[in-house]
């Protein structure tokens, strides 16, 4: 399967082709930034960093079974920090949609963990 680096992923929902490299280093520290996060909410088991577009979402070690959770949280993360909404209202609807995906992952990152 050919899948996407994290790097490309996210230019991807931000629209940006994977061709375009002008905004890798702004885009690697944020995503890096949302890896942090993820660690302190206990959705990865270790620290993750990426510095170009070799790594893949496999290579993260994030919990099984919020995988999807975190990539659209990684999404929803970067995005709010490279290209903020020129609205309130659809800035406090993205921050709605992160908290809760924070919350479901954090849940199901505990419960899976419970389960091993």
């Amino acid at each position: 399967m050919d899948e996407l680096s994290i790097l490309d992923s996210v230019k991807q929902d931000l629209g940006i082709t994977k061709e375009q490299n002008a905004f890798d280093s702004t885009l690697i520290p944020l995503i890096n930034s949302v890896f942090d996060i993820f660690l302190q909410l206990g959705i990865t088991k270790t620290s993750f960093k990426i510095s170009d577009n070799v790594d893949t979402w496999d290579d993260a070690d994030i919990e099984t079974g919020v995988s999807e959770m975190a990539k659209a949280q990684m999404f929803s993360r970067v995005r709010i920090m490279f290209d903020p909404p020129s609205t309130a209202h659809v800035l406090e609807a993205a921050n709605s949609l992160i908290k809760e995906l924070e919350y479901r992952g954090v849940l199901a990152a505990e419960f899976t963990s419970k389960e091993v």
